[in-house]
């Protein structure tokens, strides 16, 4: 539970570089920020005169408190981001991570869940919507929703396969893969607990034909 946790969270570290990234232009200041690869070919036309948006701003500050491990800080800037479509997806997988950093494992669920469904709408981006379905998988995985993080893991790697260029189809067949690894490893535990109890519950009815000993 705790290594899933701390790779969900890992995860998220990432996403949020790459959210910085994507806006480092309006806030060069921001301490994750990185300037795109051709961010001097067009420096021109960037220089300095935009500001960020108001979802932008929410969302920034969501991530500055999340680095800050103030979740409840960040939970509400990410609740206000959401309020702003072009950022409604990053932010509701903000305020999820919130949830699960909390213990709140089941809001967080939901919120995963809610960030997957506004993955589908126009204004999102592919790599939203792969961020969202890897997110409900591990969230599922790291609860022990086994066949619900199996069905999970299969949605997203069905997407990483339509989508390569912002997804990896490995690492959701890597986790299938796993998963039904560790559930043929229950079952047969399982067939061999039985047969012991079994086994017990017959010696302690017929002592001498379970080879006992007077």
């Amino acid at each position: 539970m705790k290594a899933a946790r701390s790779t969900h969270a890992a995860w998220f570290t990432a996403c949020l570089a790459l959210v910085a990234a994507s806006i480092s232009n309006v806030s060069p200041s921001f301490a994750q920020a990185r300037p795109p690869a051709n961010a001097g070919a067009d420096a021109g036309a960037r220089s300095g005169t935009r500001t960020a948006t108001p979802g932008q701003q929410s969302l920034m500050r969501g991530m500055t408190a999340y680095a800050s491990r103030d979740w409840a800080a960040a939970l509400s800037a990410f609740r206000e981001a959401q309020q702003h479509a072009e950022q409604r997806v990053q932010a509701l997988l903000g305020a999820a991570h919130c949830l699960a950093q909390q213990g709140n494992a089941d809001g967080a669920l939901a919120g995963f869940r809610e960030a997957a469904t506004a993955s589908t709408q126009p204004q999102a981006q592919p790599a939203d919507r792969a961020r969202a379905l890897q997110s409900v998988a591990t969230q599922l995985e790291a609860m022990s929703r086994w066949q619900e993080a199996l069905a999970a893991w299969q949605e997203w790697a069905t997407y990483a396969d339509a989508h390569p260029t912002v997804a990896n189809p490995a690492i959701g067949r890597q986790r299938v893969t796993a998963i039904q690894a560790r559930d043929e490893r229950e079952r047969t535990e399982s067939q061999v607990r039985t047969r012991i109890e079994e086994r017990r519950r017959r010696n302690a009815q017929n002592p001498q034909q379970g080879g006992a000993r007077p």
